[in-house]
């Protein structure tokens, strides 16, 4: 699961704000941030108008891993419950649950506009789901499979091989499929890529291993064949696409943006520290989390044209991973 590491002391902040703390079964936000806390297996939300957050609005399945927003609803992976919760963000509560195979550790989560598809780290599978939460096919996917997409209908699942019994990295593939899950294609990547995204034209895939770093490739999803890469100071646990920017963190990679035309490090928000292990972006701001499963979490606001960096307190033990940034119209 996404628990790296559990006893990782958080370093000194730059600055803390001064944000009020609220709880409440619903709360309405016009630009709201949802937090799934791992450690304590909830949703937090940070509504950035109001510069509040609101603790445990929402009660996770077990493991809680990835969250995914398609339409009008976020979609959470539950690689713990086996589980997949639809949340009515305008309502904040979970509609319906979708059951997968009981063991089965899914990770991560796409849609094609019909159907969506689920990766099992610990089968080695992808499972298609129809809209309603049924399983109606599956087929292998290399060894611990873990991110997904969907691109110009087809299918993309990242293989990080990495190896479960030995505790050991490999090197990864990524996988095209049909929407009827018929392996088309393969393409040989790095030691251990993890995530991938997509800006509607290209694949952008991360990973990397404590040893040998980070690294972001750039895919020609069509021809499925590497255009470009670039080096990282760490590991990739999390990427965001954003106006022809990739953003990204890792557990000891701090806030990085590359420029994805050229596939340079445009700038890295040294924000002190590590734990850092998601991250998503609005027009006006980068928001990242701190995590520990023992001391203070946090989320940090940064701003997209000036730079300047806040931090918000999000408590202490609660293993804050994922977040996905909402715009609500009404």
């Amino acid at each position: 699961m996404r628990r790296y590491v559990l006893a990782i002391t958080i370093m000194a902040f730059i600055s803390v704000s001064c944000q009020k703390e609220e709880t409440g079964p619903q709360v309405s936000h016009q630009r709201a941030v949802y937090i799934v806390n791992g450690g304590a297996e909830t949703i937090d939300i940070y509504d950035v108008d109001r510069d509040t957050v609101f603790r445990d609005v929402i009660e996770t399945g077990e493991i809680p891993n990835s969250i995914r927003k398609f339409g009008d609803y976020l979609y959470l992976v539950n690689s713990g419950s086996a589980t997949v919760q639809k949340i009515d963000y305008r309502e904040n509560q979970v509609e319906t649950t979708y059951e997968l195979p009981q063991g089965s550790n899914p990770w991560d989560i796409a849609w094609d506009g019909n159907n969506f598809y689920v990766t099992s780290y610990m089968f080695d599978r992808v499972y298609k789901l129809t809209r309603r939460g049924e399983v109606v096919d599956s087929a292998t996917a290399g060894i611990s499979p873990m991110g997904i997409t969907y691109l110009n209908g087809y299918v993309y699942v990242v293989a990080s091989f990495y190896d479960r019994a030995n505790y050991a990295t490999d090197t990864g593939y990524v996988y095209r499929f049909t929407t009827d899950l018929q392996k088309i294609d393969s393409l040989r990547l790095f030691e251990n890529p993890t995530v991938i995204a997509s800006d509607g034209s290209y694949l952008y895939i991360a990973g990397g291993s404590w040893t040998s770093g980070g690294l972001l490739v750039k895919v020609d999803a069509h021809n499925m064949s590497v255009v470009d890469t670039v080096s990282l100071a760490s590991a990739a646990g999390d990427i965001a696409v954003y106006e022809g920017k990739g953003y990204l963190v890792g557990w000891s990679l701090p806030p990085t943006v590359v420029d994805l035309a050229s596939m340079v490090v445009d700038t890295v928000y040294n924000i002190g520290g590590s734990g850092f292990m998601g991250i998503d972006v609005s027009e006006d701001f980068i928001f990242a989390t701190q995590s520990s499963w023992m001391e203070d979490n946090y989320l940090w606001r940064i701003e997209r044209s000036t730079g300047d960096t806040m931090s918000v307190l999000l408590g202490d033990a609660r293993g804050a991973q994922m977040v996905r940034y909402v715009e609500i119209t009404r």
